[in-house]
């Protein structure tokens, strides 16, 4: 078990073999399909990190994290719905007794793409399922 932070609030996580059934119960979706959408996000965004810093050498950081932006936002969507679903899960099946996802991402009061969290969930799931 594993503690995350989100915004202010405090959950405690936890991954087993059981997570992958009660994400395909619940949400009706993949795990593992999901877990690679957030992969890729990432992996998109490095790579237009990598190549903005070597195109443009004397951009501001604010500025390349603009143009990052522009390229990756078609898949921001996909990404929180999937890195939701996947903390949210991780959250259940440490405490059965949660709200319901939908009243529990209304709950939260920000979301960032640099937080801790987002980390530690995808590399729960993926040591869990890998």
């Amino acid at each position: 078990m594993k503690t995350i932070k989100i915004g202010s609030q405090e959950f405690k996580i936890s991954c087993h073999a059981s997570t992958y059934r009660d994400y395909a119960d619940i949400f009706d979706r993949n795990i593992m399909k999901d877990l690679n959408t957030t992969q890729n996000f990432f992996r998109k965004q490095i790579k237009s990190l990598e190549k903005h810093k070597e195109d443009m050498p004397n951009a501001s950081e604010q500025e390349i994290h603009e143009l990052i932006f522009e390229e990756t936002a078609d898949d921001l969507n996909d990404f929180i719905e999937c890195i939701t679903k996947m903390c949210w899960i991780c959250i259940y099946d440490n405490n059965k007794d949660i709200t319901c996802y939908d009243e529990w991402y209304a709950s939260l009061e920000r979301l960032s793409l640099s937080d801790k969290w987002i980390t530690e969930v995808m590399a729960l799931c993926a040591n869990c399922f890998c």
